[in-house]
């Protein structure tokens, strides 16, 4: 999950420096509330029983760690990440003319379209990929916690950072 996390927040500065190199503002996107599914109260009793074990050695209690963080994402993907794929397959039928079936597909589609596209849709792909990216972040924790949370990079021409 700390992988996920990294990858997620490097793209992310990508996309932040390519907006500031482009003067464009990208806006945070809304996240969806979360549903209660058949699952909340199991995902619910397992994150906070992670919590509470005490492994006896710092390797063991690292891997209580990660196991924790993967059963807060698998949490959050049941809580939000429905919506979340949905409104993913929404802005790449936007962009392509097609929505695709599944994530998968989403993925192939989004690929094929960016490496035949030649730069001509360069803007529409930043605001894509700035929504993508932030959803994909929101998916690693609840809302707030550090592994969900953005924080942008100092900006190139020394102005704060919103």
């Amino acid at each position: 999950m700390t992988n996920l996390q990294w990858v997620n927040e490097t793209n992310l500065f990508a996309i932040d420096a390519l907006a500031e190199y482009l003067d464009l503002d990208l806006p945070q996107i809304e996240l969806p509330e979360p549903e209660i599914t058949q699952v909340a109260q199991p995902f619910e009793h397992m994150v906070r029983s992670l919590t509470r074990i005490e492994a006896g050695n710092d390797f063991a209690q690292h891997q209580v760690r990660i196991l924790f963080r993967l059963a807060r994402h698998l949490q959050r993907w049941d809580q939000v990440g429905r919506e979340i794929e949905q409104a993913t397959f929404d802005d790449v039928a936007a962009l392509t003319g097609k929505r695709p079936a599944d994530w998968h597909e989403s993925e192939q589609m989004l690929e094929d379209f960016v490496l035949s596209d030649n730069g001509t849709h360069d803007l529409e792909l930043i605001h894509l990929f700035n929504r993508k990216l932030q959803r994909a972040q929101a998916l690693n924790g609840p809302v707030g916690s550090a592994m969900a949370r953005h924080n942008p990079i100092q900006r190139f021409d020394g102005r704060k950072v919103a």
